[in-house]
């Protein structure tokens, strides 16, 4: 699922009359007008729902921003896929382990580990989840539960990411975070994730990042009165955690290259509002087809511009090895499109 919030395109690309932008104008590509917009704009917009927004001309727009982010990023990976395969986990922990012989641990703090994520450029670093072992006490019953604070800190600001209660039962607790983070200003990122122990017992666990390279961490942790203390030898809390590599972040640096594939991408699309519109009854045959015509042809330039951007694309995440060429089948030849100059 692609973040269109942060949309590099909107300040790039616009409408005359809506926008203020310089540098590309969807109005500029025959065919299409301001006053056609707003007279697009209805209550089942295929776009979404519009209600929200009083003026029509901006709610349709504001669809179409979202819909071409969305097809922009699924075109860059498809021509991307032409040649290329996309790797883009590059490191995950491995799955957890009950540490045998086990030792346990309760008390008025919290325990967690601490994984230190080196800064990589593009990469997204998702915690999935975090799995504890709870063991009863002496008088516990096996269908016992307890509700326990969950915390998510970053370890050098101590800054905290995430701080709920869940709720754990007796034997492996696995609880889903789905939080997204970033490495930034050139510094690894120390993820702490702590789990509140003062009702509960947990065994002890091994965890690792599994095959990789590079200055990747994980270390158990306490935590009493947000003092946090490495505890190298035991760890109790396994963290799922991958570090990803992402195409979305490298779309602001090359923004202004495809502006004019997105300007394309977003005439085909105002094109497809046009013939899925109630007043469609209205147009007559030669204007549907016209706008048949006109739809699928933007969107034949809008690949046509958006491939010399994703070449630059694909030089760069060859750099980073997250592409790999595909080995070809005794039967098959792999070629690249490309300059060999």
């Amino acid at each position: 699922m692609t973040s269109e919030s942060n949309n590099p395109f909107r300040s790039l690309v616009g409408l005359r009359g809506v926008d203020t932008v310089t540098h590309a104008w969807v109005n500029d590509i025959t065919g299409i007008s301001t006053e056609l917009v707003s007279d697009l704009a209805q209550p089942s917009d295929i776009f979404g729902s519009i209600s929200q927004i009083a003026d029509p001309t901006t709610a349709v727009w504001e669809g179409v921003h979202r819909e071409a982010y969305e097809k922009l990023v699924t075109e860059i990976k498809l021509q991307l896929s032409e040649n290329y395969d996309f790797a883009p986990v590059i490191v995950r922990t491995a799955q957890p382990q009950r540490a045998k012989p086990s030792e346990t641990v309760a008390g008025p703090f919290l325990v967690g580990s601490i994984a230190t994520i080196p800064y990589l450029e593009n990469a997204t670093i998702n915690l999935n989840a975090l799995t504890v072992f709870v063991v009863p006490t002496g008088s516990g019953s096996p269908n016992q539960t307890a509700m326990a604070s969950v915390r998510v800190y970053d370890m050098d600001s101590q800054a905290m990411f995430y701080s709920a209660p869940h709720e754990f039962r007796f034997g492996a607790n696995t609880i889903q975070l789905n939080q997204p983070y970033r490495t930034l200003f050139l510094e690894p990122l120390r993820l702490g994730v702590f789990v509140d122990v003062s009702q509960m017992w947990l065994s002890e666990l091994r965890l690792d990042w599994g095959k990789c390279e590079g200055d990747y961490l994980l270390e158990g942790a306490r935590m009493l009165n947000t003092v946090a203390t490495i505890d190298a030898e035991k760890t109790y809390v396994s963290l799922d955690i991958e570090v990803v590599r992402s195409i979305e972040p490298m779309l602001t640096r090359y923004a202004k290259e495809m502006a004019n594939a997105y300007r394309y991408l977003c005439g085909s699309l105002l094109m497809t509002e046009k013939l899925a519109t109630p007043n469609l009854s209205a147009f007559t045959l030669s204007n549907v087809q016209m706008t048949e015509r006109l739809e699928s042809k933007l969107f034949d330039d809008f690949k046509r511009a958006l491939r010399p951007t994703v070449r630059l694309l694909s030089n760069e995440l060859q750099q980073q090895q997250s592409l790999t060429i595909p080995l070809a089948t005794p039967n098959e030849t792999t070629i690249i499109y490309g300059s060999y100059v």
